[in-house]
């Protein structure tokens, strides 16, 4: 079967899937929560939406955590937006929710990992939640340890940094603790909260550890099997040089037949094992990989997009997201160290020269070499304002893919080696075994069929056939 009918195989299957059930969405999650049901598989009526927007008016009408359009489009009336993680803290705040309603919010609602107790904001909420305090509350906890944080000199006496594990079970002694005393406490640890997961990063940089060894692997292999079909293992025995690596030494072969009189290999042969030992033995940045290998591959296989899957359902990484999400620890550094160097400077005359401290960071934020207060306030606000739009927090849809590949390049390697033939149930369970260890590890969602992208992901391994993510993209 070509590839082509294939992809049209993968098309139909995906396209019967969502006609299947209604797929899980914030607004329905909301109004579910607010206790309302519904039968049949077309989501809440119009009239049920507003009873759930007024229910929910009544029970924040002392503490609005944003506005009514905002709130409306939450409930999907007219319509439907999720709300962020910032925002789904103030739903939960203003409705005098537990910790565990909220990290059912936070898991279950919008499919993001649990609390972040490493990031102070986040720590506070959970405090306030916790004692019911409020969003007022929260907002003025929240405007002190601020302002606080930006007079604090990084490398002040302080306590050594902990990890989130630690700071998780200190949080069941100091969660008792006054406000005032509760936030002493914050202020002595200031440097354990460095704003994100510790292990969140590590399963990242892992995936993308094995991403590129397995890549590497593939190509190598479909590298022997061309250098088989020429002269090159009996040619590096006899002329080989064992100080040499072997892509200098393919490509000293290569470059000895084409000086023959009668080259073995072929020019199209050449070319194909040019390009394979590139890839092979490239020393090319992680990142591109993963852009190259996940996010491209469809469009260099001149697939066109279908338009069956929502966008907002299946990501697509640009090289700009992959980055940032891999400089999610240097961007939270900046951010901090930015907010502080702003506490400072507006403190001083704007003609003034600025610390050279605040000019080497503004010139690790990018903005040159500013000469005076104004010029580093300028360039550490913009600086600001762009980080906090590309200060990210991993998600389930950021590692899926991820664990995809390397599940599924696993499952290829060992067929390989075992000679047993495809087996769709085994692949697929080497994806779930994989994906479920990953996401409670990192305090998300285990893999649920209720979801769109889940299920389809699922649906890659079919009884004769498995498609990749590069299948999915183009279904987009």
């Amino acid at each position: 079967m070509s590839a082509t009918a294939t992809r049209k195989n993968f098309s139909l299957i995906v396209q019967k899937l969502r006609e299947t059930q209604n797929w899980h969405r914030f607004d329905e999650f909301l109004i579910r929560f607010l206790g309302y049901e519904w039968e049949g598989t077309d989501g809440p009526g119009d009239e049920m939406r507003k009873k759930a927007y007024r229910l929910f008016l009544q029970r924040t009408e002392d503490e609005r955590c944003a506005t009514l359009p905002t709130i409306r489009r939450w409930f999907g009336i007219g319509e439907f937006h999720s709300p962020n993680r910032a925002q789904i803290y103030g739903i939960c705040i203003s409705l005098r929710l537990s910790l565990p309603e909220t990290e059912r919010f936070l898991k279950e609602g919008i499919l993001e990992p649990s609390f972040q107790i490493s990031d102070y904001s986040e720590i506070i909420a959970m405090y306030v939640l916790e004692n019911r305090l409020g969003m007022k509350k929260y907002e003025s906890m929240l405007s002190e340890y601020e302002e606080k944080m930006a007079g604090y000199e990084s490398g002040s006496p302080r306590t050594e940094a902990r990890g989130t594990e630690w700071l998780f079970r200190q949080f069941e002694n100091i969660k008792i603790f006054p406000e005032r005393e509760f936030l002493a406490w914050m202020w002595e640890h200031m440097e354990s909260f460095k704003g994100y997961s510790r292990t969140l990063q590590g399963y990242l940089e892992h995936y993308r550890k094995r991403m590129v060894e397995q890549s590497q692997q593939e190509i190598r292999r479909q590298l022997h099997i061309l250098l088989s079909e020429t002269r090159y293992y009996s040619w590096r025995d006899e002329h080989g040089r064992k100080s040499v690596d072997e892509k200098k030494e393919i490509k000293r072969y290569l470059s000895a037949d084409s000086r023959r009189k009668k080259p073995t290999v072929s020019p199209e042969l050449r070319k194909n094992i040019s390009e394979l030992v590139n890839i092979a033995y490239t020393n090319r940045a992680y990142n591109t990989y993963i852009v190259s290998e996940l996010f491209e591959m469809w469009e260099r296989a001149g697939m066109e997009r279908q338009g069956i899957l929502p966008r907002e359902t299946v990501k697509f990484m640009s090289g700009k997201h992959v980055s940032d999400l891999f400089n999610i620890p240097v961007r939270n550094r900046l951010a901090q160290q930015t907010h502080r160097a702003l506490f400072r400077l507006r403190q001083m005359d704007s003609g003034a020269a600025p610390p050279k401290e605040i000019v080497s960071l503004a010139e690790e934020c990018g903005g040159g070499e500013p000469e005076t207060v104004e010029e580093a306030v300028g360039c550490l606000e913009r600086f600001e304002k762009e980080n906090k739009r590309r200060r990210l927090i991993v998600q389930r849809g950021d590692l899926l893919p991820l664990i995809l590949y390397v599940a599924q390049q696993t499952f290829l390697q060992e067929t390989r080696q075992s000679g047993a033939p495809y087996d769709g149930e085994r692949a697929r369970k080497v994806f779930t075994t994989l994906a479920d260890e990953t996401l409670i590890a990192c305090g998300m969602e285990p893999l649920n069929e209720k979801y769109l992208l889940d299920a389809v992901l699922l649906a890659c391994f079919q009884k004769n056939e498995m498609y990749t993510y590069t299948d999915v993209l183009a279904l987009v």
